[in-house]
C-alpha cells in the first residue's frame, strides 16, 4: 500500500509538473516573442536614426546649389588702402567710418576668364573703382554701417561690383575691421 500511495502521489506530482509545464512553456514563448518584437523596433530606430545622420552629413560636406561655394573656388581681392569716411549730419554731428573692404570671388573653370579681367581691373584701375565704391558708400545713411545692416551694406557692395565688372563672379564682399565715430 505505501508503494500505491507513492505511485499516486508520484502520478499526482507528473500530473501538476505536466500542467505547470505548459503554462511555464507558454510565459517562455510570450516573453521571447515579446524580446524580439522590441529588439527588431529598436533596431529599426536605430537604422532610421543612423540613416537620418548619414544623410545629414552627406548634405553638410556637399555645397548647397545657391549661395554656398566651395573654399577651394573662392578668392579674395583686397583693396590696398582702408576707406575713410565722413559723415556730417543734418542736426551737425559728424560720424567718422574706417573700413577694409575684399571683393569675393569665384574662381573655377567659368569664371577664370573674369576673375582675371578684375584683378586686372584691380592693378591697373584701381583708384577709379575705389571713386565707385566711395561714391556709393557717401550715398548711403552711416546707420548702414551697424552691425544690423551690414548684411545690407555688403550686398549692395555685391551689386556695384558685379554691375561694375559686369560678371557674376563676384560672391560676396567682406567689410572687415569697422571703425566708427561720433562728435
Amino acid at each position: 500500500m505505501a508503494e500505491e500511495n507513492k505511485a499516486a502521489e508520484n502520478k499526482e506530482v507528473e500530473k501538476k509538473e505536466k500542467k505547470g509545464l505548459p503554462l511555464m512553456s507558454i510565459l517562455t514563448i510570450v516573453l521571447v516573442v515579446l524580446t524580439l518584437f522590441i529588439s527588431v523596433f529598436s533596431l529599426l530606430k536605430v537604422m532610421s536614426a543612423t540613416t537620418a545622420i548619414e544623410n545629414f552629413v552627406k548634405e553638410s560636406e556637399q555645397p548647397e546649389e545657391i549661395g554656398e561655394i566651395p573654399l577651394e573656388e573662392l578668392e579674395t581681392i583686397d583693396f590696398k588702402d582702408k576707406f575713410i569716411l565722413v559723415y556730417n549730419e543734418e542736426d551737425g554731428s559728424t560720424h567718422n567710418v574706417v573700413l577694409n573692404i575684399s571683393i569675393g570671388v569665384q574662381n573655377n573653370d567659368d569664371t577664370s576668364e573674369d576673375v582675371t579681367k578684375i584683378r586686372n581691373y584691380f592693378d591697373t584701375k584701381e583708384k577709379i573703382i575705389r571713386t565707385g565704391v566711395e561714391k556709393l558708400l557717401r550715398n548711403e545713411s552711416y546707420t548702414i554701417f551697424n552691425p544690423e545692416n551690414q548684411e545690407v551694406l555688403e550686398e549692395k557692395l555685391v551689386e556695384h561690383f558685379r554691375g561694375r565688372f559686369g560678371s557674376n563672379a563676384v560672391v560676396d564682399v567682406y567689410c572687415n575691421g569697422i571703425l566708427t565715430s561720433d562728435k
